[in-house]
């Protein structure tokens, strides 16, 4: 594929949105993926809360990926609902750098999300890993304050009905791969 894209997106915690970048990644060469939790991790050690306010996440999450389309790199951000108010920026990363910017929301009623997100929970227990975010509460929210800035004029899925790969085929239409 010649031209490059900036593919951003959007849903609450536990709707796939992970799942479907991964495809994304192992079918598009050249695809930086900016990934919000992996920068909160790696500045907070899996606190959830630790810089939340500071909107540092989201500043470093911009600088990589106007480093990375300088680069030459087509971008695929994973992002939070504080993203919507940065899109801007993304914008002005895409012109500058002749990228074609999609936005996408991945989500799934909230019955399924908590089901998934129980089930995340559990499994961090058993492998004794980090997760950012452990309980109900937190994870409402999330899913709250990304139903009250979800912009609904872009493509939404629900991941409760369609598979990875069929999202992953309408996402590959949006950015013509």
């Amino acid at each position: 594929m010649s031209k490059k894209f900036i593919l951003i997106l959007y849903g609450p915690q536990c709707s796939g949105k992970s799942s479907v970048a991964k495809l994304i990644i192992e079918k598009t060469a050249g695809t930086f993926h900016v990934y919000f939790d992996k920068i909160k991790w790696l500045i907070s050690d899996y606190s959830a809360e630790k810089y939340s306010n500071t909107g540092i996440v989201n500043r470093l999450a911009l600088s990589l990926a106007r480093q990375a389309a300088v680069e030459g790199f087509s971008i695929l951000v994973e992002g939070n609902a504080q993203l919507i108010a940065e899109i801007d920026e993304y914008h002005k990363i895409a012109e500058a750098n002749n990228q074609r910017l999609v936005q996408v929301n991945i989500e799934a009623p909230y019955e399924t999300l908590l089901e998934r997100f129980n089930l995340r929970v559990k499994d961090a227990e058993i492998k004794k890993t980090k997760i950012s975010v452990t309980t109900e509460k937190g994870m409402k929210e999330r899913y709250d304050k990304y139903h009250e800035l979800k912009d609904t004029q872009i493509p939404t899925f629900d991941s409760s009905v369609m598979s990875q790969e069929e999202i992953l085929s309408e996402i590959e239409k949006l950015i013509k791969l």
